[in-house]
This record gives structure tokens, sequence and C-alpha cells, in this order.
């Protein structure tokens, strides 16, 4: 698995997630992206097949929405998080991802959001019917909202929730 952390988390966070756990992660700072538009960052993690890892939601939805094809995005929901709190959150989302490859998903186009407490949300954008989609900047499925179900247990839609609590 191969992360690209967007400038709006640590590259302190990466660093730790290469050196301490072994992954194959950068941030955008070790690829001369710092300030670069967000689709540039985007055709960059997809020319590197790699995951990007953002708290810039709204914008990296609507990017997402408007591709045929991306590596997947992680979405921070809290973007003012502390490293550490980053680094706890990475790491589970690094064994969920884990999980799910090992169960034959993987993150193409797929999104998965991450709230400070732990809860993971997947979903698929862009979606062959986005009529779920009232304000498409910052609207989730409604699934992402409520109805929580396990990782693994992916619903015909293949939306669902984990709780990390």
């Amino acid at each position: 698995m191969k992360l690209l952390m967007d400038e709006d988390l640590s590259p302190k966070v990466a660093e730790r997630l290469r050196v301490e756990d072994g992954l194959d992660a950068v941030h955008v700072r070790d690829r001369g992206l710092l300030s670069e538009p967000d689709r540039v960052v985007l055709e960059r993690a997809f020319d590197e097949d790699r995951i990007l890892v953002t708290a810039n939601v709204g914008d990296f939805q609507r990017l997402a929405r408007a591709r045929e094809l991306h590596p997947g995005i992680v979405l921070f929901l809290d973007g003012a998080l502390s490293r550490e709190e980053q680094l706890e959150l990475m790491r589970s989302v690094v064994a969920t991802l884990e999980q799910e490859l090992e169960e034959g998903r993987d993150m193409i186009n797929r999104v998965l959001e991450i709230e400070a407490g732990g809860d993971l949300c997947f979903y698929d954008l862009p979606l062959p019917d986005q009529s779920w989609i009232s304000n498409p900047r910052t609207e989730r499925p409604e699934e992402c909202k409520k109805g929580k179900v396990k990782v693994g247990v992916s619903p015909p839609s293949t939306k669902h929730w984990s709780s990390r609590a």
C-alpha cells in the first residue's frame, strides 16, 4: 500500500509511518507539491498509484467525482487534529485498508472517511448514480451519517461504516 499525504496533514506523520511502520508513505512536501493545485496533487497520486490522504474534504470529493478513475482517497473529517492524533488515526486507517485488501476490496474509486473518534465510512466515488448528492461539495451519503455496519459487511451499494470506538 502506498500513501500520499496532503499538505493539510503533518509531514512528520508520513515520515513516522515510513520509518516506524515500514509503509510507503510520502508527503506532498517530499514530492515538491506544496501549494500546487489539488488537481495536480490528485494526478500525482494517480500517477504513483498512491492512496491520497487529506483533510481537504470538499475539494477532493469534487475532483474525485469528476474523474473516471482514482487510486482511492482517505478523508480526515477533522483537519484540526494534532500530529499524534493524525498518526493514531492513520495507523487505524492502514489496519482497516489492509483488512479490506485481504478481503478482496482495494481502494480504486473508493473514499474512506474518518472522524476524529475513529469512525470510518467507505463509499464509491465517482458513483454511477450520484442522485444522493444535493450539495456535491459537502454532502455525504446517508449511510455515512447513520446506519453503521462493520467493515467487511458491505451492502450492495458498497457504502459502510466501521466504529473503532
